[in-house]
């Protein structure tokens, strides 16, 4: 077996695992973990798309918001992965990209990594219409950071 036929062994492995690793917690869970890894009491809760992961949009009682992530098994047990992630997130921030940086030290427990992060306000660019100007645009942007 080639060296790129084993990467791609293992990466079809992981991708199934992660199907099998996806966190299922219900609201209360998440308001506890909110509360008790983060100090966070939840005044309002509502669960954002995911892939592998669960995330939640998670508003304080002072009206902050953050996104509460729970991490599938697979990246919850690579703790460079998740550093070289909030790495690149606050390197974003400094440069004056609007980030999602971390609020508070991850959290990990034994089947998950919890991460609560600043919520960053704006429109999901899958949700627009592809047009050539926002492509542009977004090429643009990506060029610059």
């Amino acid at each position: 077996m080639s060296s790129a036929e084993a990467v791609a062994k293992l990466c079809a492995k992981e991708e199934a695992e992660r199907k099998t690793l996806k966190p299922t917690h219900d609201v209360a869970a998440a308001k506890q973990v909110a509360l008790d890894h983060f100090g966070v009491a939840v005044m309002q809760l509502s669960e954002l798309d995911s892939y592998d992961d669960q995330n939640w949009r998670v508003v304080d009682g002072g009206g902050n918001a953050y996104v509460l992530k729970a991490h599938n098994g697979v990246e919850a047990r690579d703790a460079a992965l998740l550093d070289a992630q909030s790495a690149l997130f606050a390197r974003l921030s400094e440069r004056g990209v609007r980030a999602p940086t971390e609020a508070r030290p991850r959290v990990s427990s034994s089947t998950t990594s919890y991460r609560l992060l600043d919520w960053v306000d704006g429109d999901v660019l899958s949700k627009a219409e592809a047009t050539p100007a926002l492509l542009e645009r977004s090429g643009a942007f990506l060029g610059r950071i």
